[in-house]
């Protein structure tokens, strides 16, 4: 390079310069001219300043605080640049970068506002800019779609124990902010998982009630509240839960026989119904309040004895059930043991027949199975069978039974059978029937 003194050329005057480039062969190139003018004396700066708006482009929406940037140059030097907002000075910057910080929110919303630049120099030399329009937008389309909230578990009137997990499913048109869980109309806990409309799967508002901490045997309203992040709520129906974490109800049932004051003979099957809210552990059979025999499978039977028991005196038959909680029952009836040998010249059997229903009947609901049945002397015993299942034992008439059909496949068919005994020991077996069971109508 070369330092040129201008002080030593011809004032307010061209010059020309140009360059000569010599390699170490002799080679050359000529670079240039250029015209320069050359002024070292003060004159008068009459060049007013030039410049842009770089931000915001003209048209463009603009919201919040905005920086309206400006590129500004002179062949001096730069006064100050003054920033215009439809047609009020709202700023002015001597030093660059020249910017200023435009709080739209003071300003007309959803309306076209003007911005004039004003450039000074150092002479005071003026330009304005060509002025832009922008568009104010601070409050977007208000979000007034509801969000949707299922809660698909657990399920209304439920009976609940343990730890329980409510789990819902919510969806918006833009985003969820929170879903709000209540239990009997108080905020028990906030899931502020977020999710977004472009989330491949919506998330699973979730809480976990730990039923233990509640008292037992009462119920809980529960609803939920899904809200947008616009505010929009959607509550779901309440639903009543049950909490049920003791079992302290305590199973019933009944000595189906023998029958209280019956006189019993040789071997008999005490037959015991049994039933409780949650299951059935265990019937303890007692006679004379001696316990002889416990059965914890259904059905719940015990063979008595009675030979090893006192004649012509009344013994006392006990049941005893047990649920899984210990909860108990009793039921007791007195019977009278009769083991006097029967005439053992009869050898008739008795006469026995199913009256109802009828073989091949359609049945449905409670079915009234009746029998008859005869002997030349007496009949002692009827005993009832629903595919070789004993169901049933009379000893007195009417001979009949009460058999619920619901809780057996539509259009299954079943076989009833009847065997009667006389005091002798003979038995003769009924007519079969054969039934078809329909719910359905």
């Amino acid at each position: 390079h070369y330092f040129w003194n201008t002080l030593n050329a011809d004032e307010d005057n061209l010059h020309s310069i140009h360059a000569v480039i010599v390699d170490l062969s002799g080679n050359h190139n000529l670079i240039g001219p250029v015209n320069v003018y050359v002024d070292n004396h003060d004159a008068p700066d009459i060049l007013p300043p030039q410049g842009t708006i770089i931000n915001p482009p003209s048209g463009s929406v603009v919201n919040d605080v905005i920086s309206i940037e400006v590129n500004a140059y002179d062949n001096i030097g730069i006064g100050n640049v003054n920033f215009i907002i439809n047609g009020v000075l709202a700023n002015i910057d001597s030093t660059y970068p020249y910017n200023y910080q435009w709080n739209t929110l003071e300003y007309e919303e959803d309306y076209d506002h003007v911005i004039n630049i004003d450039i000074y120099d150092e002479s005071n030399n003026m330009t304005s800019l060509y002025p832009i329009t922008v568009y104010v937008n601070n409050m977007p389309e208000m979000d007034i779609i509801p969000p949707s909230i299922v809660i698909y578990e657990p399920a209304s009137n439920q009976t609940l124990s343990g730890i329980v997990n409510f789990s819902t499913i919510v969806t918006d048109n833009d985003s969820i902010h929170k879903v709000e869980f209540y239990k009997n109309y108080s905020l028990t806990y906030t899931d502020s998982l977020k999710f977004e409309p472009n989330d491949s799967l919506p998330p699973y508002y979730t809480y976990e009630w730990n039923t233990t901490e509640e008292s037992d045997d009462t119920q809980f309203i529960w609803y939920a509240k899904a809200f947008d992040i616009s505010g929009n709520m959607t509550q779901t129906e309440p639903m009543t839960l049950f909490v049920d974490n003791v079992d302290n109800i305590s199973p019933t049932g009944e000595i189906l026989f023998p029958y209280a004051g019956q006189l019993v003979s040789g071997t008999i099957t005490i037959q015991v119904l049994a039933l409780d809210n949650v299951s059935v552990n265990l019937v303890e059979f007692y006679i004379n309040d001696s316990l002889e025999f416990s059965d914890s499978q259904h059905p719940y039977n015990f063979d008595w004895n009675t030979t090893t028991y006192e004649e012509d005196q009344s013994h006392l038959i006990s049941a005893i059930i047990y649920d899984q909680e210990g909860n108990t029952f009793q039921d007791n009836l007195i019977v009278t043991v009769n083991n006097t040998e029967m005439n053992q010249d009869d050898i008739t059997p008795p006469f026995a027949a199913i009256i109802t229903p009828v073989s091949g009947q359609t049945v449905q609901d409670t079915v009234f199975v009746s029998g008859f049945a005869t002997d030349n002397i007496s009949v002692t015993e009827i005993n009832f069978f629903i595919n070789d299942q004993l169901v049933s034992t009379l000893n007195d008439t009417p001979f009949l039974y009460l058999w619920n059909t619901e809780i057996l496949e539509d259009y299954s068919e079943h076989i009833i059978q009847m065997i009667a005994s006389d005091e002798a020991g003979n038995s003769s077996y009924a007519q079969p029937v054969i039934i078809t069971v329909n719910n359905s109508n």
